[in-house]
């Protein structure tokens, strides 16, 4: 017993270090971090919705193509039609 007691005081901090080590191995593999899963639930939604403003974005230069296309001033009556349309959107 007195053996055991002189080695006990001799590598005593061996001894802690030992177990807290096996002790913080033991915590972090039981616990599961909530943000790190809220993080990539975000990311996933950013994800989806980046696809989504893309296809929109997509979908406003085809109809700004369309727009640009489109001759309003081939003759003074459409000329006359795009400007009181766009007087009257403004009131």
């Amino acid at each position: 017993m007195k053996k055991v007691w002189v080695f006990l005081k001799k590598f005593w901090w061996l001894i802690l270090t030992v177990l807290a080590f096996i002790a913080g191995l033991s915590f972090r593999k039981g616990k599961k971090n909530p943000d790190v899963e809220l993080l990539k639930e975000q990311r996933k939604d950013l994800q989806k919705e980046e696809e989504e403003l893309k296809k929109e974005q997509e979908r406003l230069e085809k109809e700004a193509e369309e727009i640009e296309k489109k001759r309003y001033f081939n003759d003074p009556v459409d000329a006359a039609k795009y400007l009181n349309d766009e007087l009257r959107k403004r009131k």
